[in-house]
Protein backbone atom coordinates (compact mmCIF):
# COMPACT_ATOMS: atom_id res chain seq x y z
CA UNK A 1 0.00 0.00 0.00
CA UNK A 2 1.44 3.37 -1.07
CA UNK A 3 0.47 5.14 2.17
CA UNK A 4 2.26 2.58 4.34
CA UNK A 5 5.35 2.77 2.13
CA UNK A 6 5.39 6.57 2.49
CA UNK A 7 5.05 6.34 6.28
CA UNK A 8 7.97 3.90 6.39
CA UNK A 9 10.04 6.18 4.15
CA UNK A 10 9.30 9.27 6.24
CA UNK A 11 10.07 7.42 9.47
CA UNK A 12 13.45 6.46 8.04
CA UNK A 13 14.19 9.99 6.83
CA UNK A 14 12.91 11.80 9.94
CA UNK A 15 12.82 9.27 12.81
CA UNK A 16 11.91 11.89 15.42
CA UNK A 17 8.56 12.46 13.64
CA UNK A 18 5.66 10.29 14.82
CA UNK A 19 2.99 9.81 12.15
CA UNK A 20 -0.47 8.95 13.47
CA UNK A 21 -2.35 9.10 10.17
CA UNK A 22 -1.70 9.73 6.47
CA UNK A 23 -4.46 10.44 3.94
CA UNK A 24 -4.18 11.19 0.20
CA UNK A 25 -5.52 14.54 -0.98
CA UNK A 26 -7.23 14.89 -4.33
CA UNK A 27 -5.04 17.82 -5.32
CA UNK A 28 -1.87 18.36 -7.30
CA UNK A 29 -1.38 17.97 -11.05
CA UNK A 30 2.39 17.49 -11.03
CA UNK A 31 2.78 15.85 -7.63
CA UNK A 32 0.95 13.66 -5.12
CA UNK A 33 -0.27 15.34 -1.93
CA UNK A 34 -1.03 13.81 1.47
CA UNK A 35 -2.40 15.12 4.77
CA UNK A 36 -0.54 13.89 7.84
CA UNK A 37 -1.51 13.92 11.50
CA UNK A 38 1.83 13.93 13.32
CA UNK A 39 3.63 14.73 16.55
CA UNK A 40 4.38 18.15 14.99
CA UNK A 41 0.71 18.74 14.23
CA UNK A 42 -0.99 18.54 10.81
CA UNK A 43 1.46 18.49 7.90
CA UNK A 44 1.27 18.42 4.11
CA UNK A 45 3.46 15.92 2.27
CA UNK A 46 4.31 16.46 -1.38
CA UNK A 47 5.74 13.64 -3.47
CA UNK A 48 7.09 15.14 -6.70
CA UNK A 49 6.68 13.04 -9.83
CA UNK A 50 9.44 14.61 -11.92
CA UNK A 51 11.31 17.88 -11.34
CA UNK A 52 12.32 18.43 -7.71
CA UNK A 53 12.13 22.22 -7.02
CA UNK A 54 15.07 22.54 -4.63
CA UNK A 55 15.77 26.25 -5.16
CA UNK A 56 12.06 27.07 -4.82
CA UNK A 57 11.81 25.09 -1.57
CA UNK A 58 14.82 26.91 -0.14
CA UNK A 59 13.25 30.23 -1.10
CA UNK A 60 9.87 29.31 0.36
CA UNK A 61 11.51 28.20 3.60
CA UNK A 62 13.08 31.64 4.04
CA UNK A 63 9.95 33.44 2.82
CA UNK A 64 7.86 31.68 5.48
CA UNK A 65 10.31 32.78 8.18
CA UNK A 66 10.46 36.40 7.02
CA UNK A 67 6.76 36.90 6.14
CA UNK A 68 3.35 35.35 6.78
CA UNK A 69 2.35 34.86 3.13
CA UNK A 70 3.04 31.11 2.93
CA UNK A 71 3.23 28.00 5.08
CA UNK A 72 6.56 26.88 6.55
CA UNK A 73 8.70 24.18 4.95
CA UNK A 74 9.46 21.54 7.59
CA UNK A 75 11.96 19.48 5.57
CA UNK A 76 12.74 18.04 2.16
CA UNK A 77 14.60 15.04 0.78
CA UNK A 78 15.94 15.59 -2.72
CA UNK A 79 16.74 11.95 -3.54
CA UNK A 80 13.28 10.74 -2.52
CA UNK A 81 11.62 13.83 -4.08
CA UNK A 82 9.64 14.52 -0.91
CA UNK A 83 8.87 17.72 1.01
CA UNK A 84 6.93 18.35 4.22
CA UNK A 85 5.06 21.59 4.92
CA UNK A 86 2.95 22.97 7.72
CA UNK A 87 -0.65 22.26 6.70
CA UNK A 88 -2.58 25.45 5.87
CA UNK A 89 -6.30 24.62 6.14
CA UNK A 90 -8.54 26.70 3.90
CA UNK A 91 -11.16 28.42 6.07
CA UNK A 92 -12.60 30.81 3.46
CA UNK A 93 -13.33 30.10 -0.21
CA UNK A 94 -13.49 33.75 -1.23
CA UNK A 95 -10.48 36.05 -0.96
CA UNK A 96 -10.26 39.82 -1.23
CA UNK A 97 -8.34 40.82 -4.37
CA UNK A 98 -6.71 43.83 -2.71
CA UNK A 99 -5.41 41.57 0.08
CA UNK A 100 -4.13 39.12 -2.55
CA UNK A 101 -2.24 41.92 -4.32
CA UNK A 102 -0.76 43.10 -1.02
CA UNK A 103 0.51 39.59 -0.24
CA UNK A 104 1.83 39.20 -3.78
CA UNK A 105 3.72 42.46 -3.41
CA UNK A 106 5.39 41.01 -0.29
CA UNK A 107 6.50 38.01 -2.34
CA UNK A 108 7.90 40.28 -5.05
CA UNK A 109 9.84 42.27 -2.42
CA UNK A 110 11.50 39.10 -1.11
CA UNK A 111 15.16 38.63 -2.07
CA UNK A 112 15.80 34.98 -2.86
CA UNK A 113 19.28 33.47 -2.91
CA UNK A 114 21.48 33.80 -5.99
CA UNK A 115 20.89 30.14 -6.90
CA UNK A 116 17.18 30.73 -7.41
CA UNK A 117 16.02 29.87 -10.92
CA UNK A 118 15.01 32.51 -13.48
CA UNK A 119 12.04 31.99 -15.77
CA UNK A 120 12.58 33.30 -19.31
CA UNK A 121 9.03 33.81 -20.58
CA UNK A 122 10.16 35.13 -23.95
CA UNK A 123 12.16 31.96 -24.61
CA UNK A 124 9.26 29.73 -23.51
CA UNK A 125 6.92 31.56 -25.88
CA UNK A 126 9.36 31.17 -28.78
CA UNK A 127 9.30 27.40 -28.18
CA UNK A 128 5.49 27.19 -28.45
CA UNK A 129 4.03 25.18 -31.32
CA UNK A 130 1.77 27.95 -32.58
CA UNK A 131 0.28 25.62 -35.22
CA UNK A 132 -1.86 24.24 -32.39
CA UNK A 133 -3.23 27.75 -31.73
CA UNK A 134 -3.61 29.29 -35.23
CA UNK A 135 -6.13 31.87 -34.01
CA UNK A 136 -3.49 33.34 -31.68
CA UNK A 137 -0.48 33.57 -34.01
CA UNK A 138 -0.61 37.32 -34.57
CA UNK A 139 -1.32 37.99 -30.89
CA UNK A 140 1.62 35.81 -29.85
CA UNK A 141 4.01 37.70 -32.13
CA UNK A 142 2.71 41.01 -30.75
CA UNK A 143 3.09 39.78 -27.16
CA UNK A 144 6.65 38.51 -27.73
CA UNK A 145 7.59 41.86 -29.27
CA UNK A 146 6.21 43.78 -26.30
CA UNK A 147 7.83 41.47 -23.74
CA UNK A 148 11.19 41.81 -25.50
CA UNK A 149 11.07 45.59 -25.92
CA UNK A 150 9.40 46.97 -22.79
CA UNK A 151 11.37 47.66 -19.57
CA UNK A 152 11.71 44.70 -17.21
CA UNK A 153 10.35 44.50 -13.66
CA UNK A 154 12.29 41.49 -12.38
CA UNK A 155 11.56 40.12 -8.90
CA UNK A 156 10.98 36.86 -7.07
CA UNK A 157 7.68 35.57 -8.48
CA UNK A 158 5.29 32.73 -7.66
CA UNK A 159 4.79 31.84 -11.36
CA UNK A 160 1.74 29.60 -10.79
CA UNK A 161 -1.05 31.84 -9.53
CA UNK A 162 -4.11 29.72 -10.18
CA UNK A 163 -6.89 30.32 -7.66
CA UNK A 164 -6.25 26.96 -5.95
CA UNK A 165 -2.84 28.27 -4.90
CA UNK A 166 -4.29 31.28 -3.07
CA UNK A 167 -6.26 30.27 0.01
CA UNK A 168 -8.10 32.12 2.75
CA UNK A 169 -6.71 31.11 6.14
CA UNK A 170 -8.24 32.68 9.25
CA UNK A 171 -8.31 36.41 8.61
CA UNK A 172 -5.44 36.28 6.14
CA UNK A 173 -4.23 34.72 2.90
CA UNK A 174 -1.61 32.10 2.17
CA UNK A 175 0.07 31.43 -1.16
CA UNK A 176 0.91 27.75 -1.59
CA UNK A 177 2.63 25.51 -4.18
CA UNK A 178 5.82 27.45 -4.89
CA UNK A 179 7.39 24.72 -7.03
CA UNK A 180 7.67 27.00 -10.09
CA UNK A 181 8.76 30.06 -8.09
CA UNK A 182 11.80 32.01 -9.21
CA UNK A 183 12.90 35.29 -10.71
CA UNK A 184 10.64 36.64 -13.43
CA UNK A 185 8.89 39.83 -14.51
CA UNK A 186 6.22 40.76 -11.95
CA UNK A 187 3.77 41.33 -14.81
CA UNK A 188 3.65 37.56 -15.35
CA UNK A 189 2.21 37.12 -11.84
CA UNK A 190 -0.14 40.07 -12.36
CA UNK A 191 -1.29 38.58 -15.67
CA UNK A 192 -1.89 35.24 -13.95
CA UNK A 193 -4.06 36.96 -11.33
CA UNK A 194 -5.96 38.75 -14.06
CA UNK A 195 -6.71 35.47 -15.83
CA UNK A 196 -7.32 33.34 -12.74
CA UNK A 197 -9.79 35.85 -11.27
CA UNK A 198 -11.18 36.67 -14.74
CA UNK A 199 -10.77 40.39 -14.09
CA UNK A 200 -12.57 43.01 -16.14
CA UNK A 201 -10.65 45.88 -17.72
CA UNK A 202 -11.72 48.14 -14.84
CA UNK A 203 -10.58 45.56 -12.26
CA UNK A 204 -7.24 45.22 -14.03
CA UNK A 205 -6.77 48.99 -13.74
CA UNK A 206 -7.60 48.79 -10.02
CA UNK A 207 -5.10 45.94 -9.63
CA UNK A 208 -2.32 47.94 -11.28
CA UNK A 209 -3.21 51.02 -9.22
CA UNK A 210 -3.10 49.02 -5.95
CA UNK A 211 0.17 47.33 -6.87
CA UNK A 212 2.05 50.48 -7.85
CA UNK A 213 0.70 52.38 -4.84
CA UNK A 214 2.38 49.70 -2.72
CA UNK A 215 5.59 50.39 -4.66
CA UNK A 216 5.13 54.14 -4.05
CA UNK A 217 5.42 54.51 -7.80
CA UNK A 218 3.27 55.82 -10.61
CA UNK A 219 1.80 53.30 -13.04
CA UNK A 220 4.09 53.04 -16.09
CA UNK A 221 2.58 54.32 -19.34
CA UNK A 222 3.15 50.93 -20.93
CA UNK A 223 1.56 48.95 -18.06
CA UNK A 224 -1.71 48.13 -19.84
CA UNK A 225 0.06 46.85 -22.98
CA UNK A 226 2.58 44.92 -20.90
CA UNK A 227 -0.15 43.29 -18.81
CA UNK A 228 -1.99 42.23 -21.97
CA UNK A 229 1.20 40.83 -23.52
CA UNK A 230 1.94 38.76 -20.43
CA UNK A 231 -1.68 37.65 -20.17
CA UNK A 232 -1.55 36.31 -23.74
CA UNK A 233 1.72 34.56 -22.88
CA UNK A 234 0.41 33.19 -19.59
CA UNK A 235 -2.72 31.78 -21.22
CA UNK A 236 -0.82 30.14 -24.08
CA UNK A 237 1.74 28.56 -21.74
CA UNK A 238 -0.98 27.37 -19.35
CA UNK A 239 -3.07 25.88 -22.16
CA UNK A 240 -0.01 24.06 -23.50
CA UNK A 241 0.88 22.76 -20.01
CA UNK A 242 -2.61 21.38 -19.38
CA UNK A 243 -3.14 19.91 -22.84
CA UNK A 244 0.28 18.24 -22.97
CA UNK A 245 -0.63 16.41 -19.75
CA UNK A 246 -4.14 15.46 -20.82
CA UNK A 247 -6.04 18.01 -18.68
CA UNK A 248 -8.14 19.22 -21.62
CA UNK A 249 -11.05 20.22 -19.36
CA UNK A 250 -8.79 22.65 -17.47
CA UNK A 251 -7.43 24.14 -20.70
CA UNK A 252 -10.89 24.76 -22.22
CA UNK A 253 -11.86 27.87 -20.19
CA UNK A 254 -8.39 29.34 -20.77
CA UNK A 255 -8.83 28.86 -24.53
CA UNK A 256 -12.09 30.83 -24.30
CA UNK A 257 -10.34 33.60 -22.37
CA UNK A 258 -7.57 33.72 -24.95
CA UNK A 259 -10.02 33.85 -27.84
CA UNK A 260 -11.83 36.79 -26.22
CA UNK A 261 -8.50 38.61 -25.87
CA UNK A 262 -7.18 38.09 -29.38
CA UNK A 263 -10.21 37.93 -31.68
Amino acid sequence: MKEQALIAKLTRIKPELTIYQLKPLNKGLSNDNFWLDTSLGPLLLKSYRSHFPLSALKAQQRLAIETEVTQSVVMWHEEEKLALFAFAPQTRKSVDLEAVITCLFEIHEFRADEGCETLDIGNLLRELDIAVYPFAGRALNWAMGKIASLPKNIAFCHNDLVTDNIIGVGQGIKFIDFEYAGYNDVFFDLAALSSSFNLTTAQQSEMLNTYFLLKHSSIPEHATDKLLAYQIGYLLLSIQWYENRGYVELAAPLRLQLQRLVV
